[in-house]
């Protein structure tokens, strides 16, 4: 009974560490995507999300496991014999040799899919397509917002208070990041009174011309906006 107490609390003490080690790197990884996909839009985040960077690192993880599975599986069915030969030759390498040959086509892949495919990936699977929203605020605010290229919603006889549908590319806290054709502007959250969304065929058609400006946009493309 004894012996089988222990089996038990070994295998959890090593599943706890496997979980630790998998949270933090997924978190780590998280934080390089995330980077390198804001970078290209001429920003950075430097705000510790650790769900969302946890999140999107994980995804990028099975993803690298799902690209390296179907390298093997056409490998092995062009020449049977490639999986056994390369394992035996990896597996007598040291651990710093087997870092060493990884990590190049880890970086190719981290950055490829940073810039390439991330866009692309719906944000409730960890992905960064930018969401489709309008911005609320006063009728100054949206008046003012007009001055970058963002249009306010008529309504009617009445004051603006709402913008067209937006390419939100990424928010924290404090700011988010707005995707228009010409620029790409970063606005404070304390200036805004609300979000629209509105699950309808025009906001699933913007979807995928956000992520098109998120691959076409440059960082010198880009203005920061700040009110005083």
């Amino acid at each position: 009974m004894k012996e089988e107490i222990i089996e038990i609390t070994s295998f959890l003490k090593e599943v706890s560490i496997i979980g630790t080690l998998f949270s933090f790197s997924s978190f780590i990884i998280g934080f390089l995507v995330w980077n390198l996909y804001l970078d290209r839009l001429g920003f950075s985040e430097y705000e510790l999300i650790y769900s969302r960077f946890t999140f999107t690192g994980a995804v990028f993880i099975f993803f690298c496991f799902f690209i390296f599975y179907l390298f093997f599986l056409i490998m092995r069915f062009v020449q049977k014999d490639f999986f056994k030969v390369w394992f035996e030759k990896f597996s007598k390498r040291s651990m710093e040799d087997k870092i060493f040959s990884v990590t190049p086509m880890f970086i190719v892949l981290l950055v490829s899919y940073s810039f390439f495919l991330f866009p692309y990936i719906s944000y409730s699977l960890g992905g960064g397509q930018p969401r489709v929203l309008s911005v609320i605020g006063n009728s100054e605010y949206i008046e003012y917002l007009g001055n970058f290229g963002i249009k306010g919603e008529k309504n009617g006889d009445k004051k603006m208070v709402q913008t067209e549908l937006l390419c939100v590319a990424y928010e924290n806290n404090n700011e988010i990041i707005i995707l228009l054709e010409d620029r790409i502007i970063k606005i404070r959250k304390e200036d805004i009174e609300g979000f629209v969304s509105l699950p309808n065929k025009k906001e699933g058609e913007m979807r995928s011309v956000c992520s098109n400006l998120s691959l076409s946009h440059t960082s010198y493309r880009r203005e920061i906006l700040y009110n005083d």
